[in-house]
């Protein structure tokens, strides 16, 4: 072994030792497992520590998934995928508010923390720190924090690289042709918090017949109760759903998602008070009851009638996703990336048996009915001004 491994902390790099070569010899003689956590991977050194590993040693990675990190090189796709393919159990953080940054290196007893990635550069050119932990009480602590986020972390599947290499391919076509719907965007879960978001109330629940079309334009403006101002940010993935009845339970109609563009800001937000002042007289109680608005974006939402829409009573029948008993009369829960994306999945279905999803039109959005696009593109621009 490596005399240097039994180290403190030590810099890896061109001019100093060479990481790479320090846990590769390791691995050689690893006899039962062989962990990393590292935010970027690239590279052969994957598979080549698979090749030349005793076969009982076992393989985990857990790393990140965000296109961003795929379409700059930062990440490779093919070098997961063969991951995958020779026997490394990939994982990935799938939190809405966290974004991994750690680096670790568990081979056999050895453990390392420290600032290289499981890259090519990580661990040969780039000048890294790295320390070896000595305490038997600190190494237990992080295997054990490890395990803890290794078993919440969803798997990571070849179907799943493939779709992020075909929305990042070249960066051309595809690319520019899906760069703004959510149907196809890898959603960067470190960043942003998913939501469930529910209109209509209680004694106004639709059947099939209803109409999803009918809310494709009404969908940009999301309303909330004076008492339940929301928090969601720009950003924000959110998924649009309906109070239903079916088999006379109440139920929930999945017809839409889309994406936060401006977040409600108070009694500060102009555009949102005129729009609200010029909405037909029967409409004003309503506006009273619901007054808070967040404006969404890329908007996309069931082609046709509600049979044809997920229900969330048969996609989730035993509730582990989501308890419909506890939404009562809330208009929106946070949901978790994991259940985001199941939800996300459930609508993509729907959208394929109807020829695709239907979005709104710029100009046909419900609030340009009352408001001027150059009016309402002023007072956008005011109230930038203000919170300035």
């Amino acid at each position: 072994m490596d005399n240097t491994t039994d180290m403190g902390s030590v810099f890896y790099g061109r001019n100093h030792k060479n990481f790479g070569n320090v846990l590769t010899k390791l691995v050689k003689n690893a006899k039962h497992r062989v962990w990393v956590v590292s935010p970027y991977v690239t590279g052969k050194t994957p598979s080549q520590w698979v090749q030349n590993a005793n076969r009982r040693v076992e393989f985990r990675l857990l790393t990140r998934m965000s296109e961003r990190d795929f379409s700059g090189g930062a990440s490779s796709v093919e070098t997961l995928k063969n991951c995958i393919q020779e026997g490394w159990g990939v994982r990935y953080l799938h939190d809405a508010k966290e974004s991994l940054h750690a680096k670790l290196f568990v081979i056999g007893d050895n453990i390392f923390i420290g600032s290289a990635n499981f890259t090519r550069n990580g661990l040969s050119s780039n000048l890294e720190l790295a320390s070896k932990l000595i305490s038997k009480s600190e190494s237990t602590h992080v295997l054990h924090e490890f395990e803890k986020i290794w078993n919440s972390s969803p798997e990571c599947s070849i179907n799943l690289l493939e779709q992020i290499a075909l929305n990042v391919s070249d960066g051309t076509e595809n690319l520019e042709k899906n760069r703004d719907t959510l149907s196809s965007r890898l959603i960067d879960w470190g960043s942003v918090q998913p939501w469930f978001k529910i209109s209509g109330h209680s004694g106004d629940r639709m059947g099939p017949d209803w109409d999803c079309v009918g809310e494709v334009n009404l969908a940009a403006g999301q309303t909330f109760p004076k008492n339940g101002t929301p928090s969601l940010r720009e950003g924000d993935p959110v998924i649009l759903a309906r109070m239903a009845k079916k088999n006379n339970k109440d139920d929930y109609i999945i017809f839409g998602h889309g994406i936060v563009h401006s977040r409600h800001r108070e009694k500060n937000d102009k555009l949102q008070q005129t729009v609200i002042s010029r909405v037909p007289h029967q409409q004003q109680a309503d506006f009273r009851r619901w007054p808070s608005i967040v404006w969404l974006e890329r908007i996309e939402v069931v082609n046709g009638k509600a049979e044809v829409a997920p229900w969330l009573s048969d996609i989730d029948p035993d509730e582990k996703k989501i308890r419909r008993r506890s939404l009562g009369r809330k208009s929106h829960i946070r949901i978790s990336g994991n259940t985001f994306a199941w939800l996300r999945d459930a609508l993509n279905q729907s959208f394929k048996r109807t020829n695709g999803p239907i979005t709104p039109s710029a100009n046909e959005v419900w609030w340009n009915e009352y408001l001027p696009r150059t009016e309402r593109m002023t007072l956008e621009s005011s109230d930038l001004k203000a919170r300035r």
